[in-house]
């Protein structure tokens, strides 16, 4: 499945990549003052991005099943006269935007299941990330 080119917008832009600066009394016997830097939470980033996604797919789930057979035997019509050589450059577009259309319809029954999956993985890889620095430490602090 393709992924959206629409607009994205990205919430540290807005925040303007905002740090508070606090200055508080540290104990370490010394009762000098210490600088700490508080990031400010950008909330997911691209928020316009994965709601107009959403949308999309609620689009392409109110497409009947009869309209989805009648995009499939358009395409295979046009595939054919892409394969024989005798389509035209409207009929090439046409095909091009009925890919278009079935990889929509497509997204919206199974993309909710694979954005799961995306993120299953990318915790997990963060999480063998961690290990690694873990094992590192260990076997830094052994020698």
């Amino acid at each position: 499945m393709k992924t959206s080119t629409a607009l994205q917008f990205d919430a540290s832009e807005l925040a303007g990549e905002l740090s508070v600066r606090s200055n508080a009394i540290a104990h370490s016997g010394t009762g000098g003052l210490q600088s700490n830097t508080i990031k400010l939470p950008t909330f997911g980033g691209y928020v316009y991005a994965a709601t107009a996604r959403k949308a999309g797919r609620v689009n392409a789930r109110a497409i009947s099943d009869a309209e989805q057979d009648a995009l499939l035997t358009e395409r295979q019509t046009l595939l054919d006269a892409v394969f024989d050589g005798t389509a035209t450059r409207k009929e090439e577009r046409r095909l091009e935007y009925i890919r278009w259309s079935l990889d929509r319809i497509e997204d919206a029954k199974h993309g909710e299941h694979l954005d799961r999956l995306e993120e299953v993985v990318v915790r997990y890889e963060h999480f063998l990330k961690d290990l690694q620095a873990l094992r590192e430490q260990l076997e830094g602090g052994s020698k």
